[in-house]
């Protein structure tokens, strides 16, 4: 068993090689790869709410209420750290809605060192704010804002006049995105010990050790929760 140090976390793991029929293709000669599945968990006691309406929105007490949908993990990057800058490009949407200016998506990722562009698809001009780059800017209709993921984490942009905001997660390295069905796929890796990590824009990040062989696929199951205590460590 192996304690992960993050006491708020449960990341269950089952860590070996795939040999099923429906296995990945085998990685370039030399080089490695990690599959896997991420999971919602509820914490202990806490009924697990499987769809997206409940009769509580009834109750106008209730309407901010933002219900989880433990059955899929929603928007979940998998990423690996590692030393280097993934970069790549991604846009984010200025759009008028009936409740006024907002940001789409509201939710994206980016590698490390990529462009984050922001463009005006409005008739007027809106105006962003992106604290960690000490950044105020209006951008006019139909023009765009281009600024540059240098730091791993989270990077907020709020839309000033609106309760609207967005949020980019910089990858510190190879990174993909999980599935509707919580499933992810990382490939043409160098062998190695890495850290995996999962990021979800509501719960705390899941992460362990994992031990990349060449000329393998490595499998991982993690679970992201509030209060799941310790991480356990199999290898098959």
């Amino acid at each position: 068993m192996l304690r992960s140090g993050v006491a708020a976390i449960a990341v269950a793991l089952a860590v070996g090689t795939a040999g099923c029929a429906s296995a990945p293709v085998a990685p370039a000669p030399g080089r490695s790869g990690v599959v896997g599945t991420v999971q919602l968990v509820p914490r202990e006691g806490v009924p697990a709410v499987t769809h997206g309406t409940s009769g509580a929105y009834g109750d106008r007490r209730l309407r901010d209420v933002r219900l989880v949908d433990y059955s899929t993990p929603g928007f979940t990057v998998v990423y690996l750290e590692a030393a280097q800058r993934p970069g790549g490009r991604v846009e984010l949407a200025v759009e008028e809605g009936l409740s006024g200016l907002h940001l789409s998506p509201r939710v994206d990722a980016v590698g490390v060192g990529g462009e984050v562009v922001i463009a005006n698809h409005t008739g007027r001009a809106a105006v962003v704010s992106v604290p960690s780059a000490a950044l105020v800017q209006s951008i006019e209709a139909g023009a765009q804002l281009s600024l540059r993921a240098d730091s791993a984490g989270p990077l907020e942009i709020f839309l000033l006049g609106s309760d609207d905001a967005a949020t980019v997660w910089a990858s510190p390295g190879p990174w993909t995105r999980v599935d509707a069905a919580g499933r992810f796929s990382l490939t043409d890796l160098p062998p190695g010990r890495f850290t995996l990590r999962a990021w979800h824009p509501r719960f705390p990040s899941a992460w362990t050790e994992v031990e990349l062989q060449p000329d393998r696929i490595t499998e991982v199951a993690l679970e992201i929760g509030v209060g799941r205590g310790e991480a356990t460590h199999e290898a098959h």
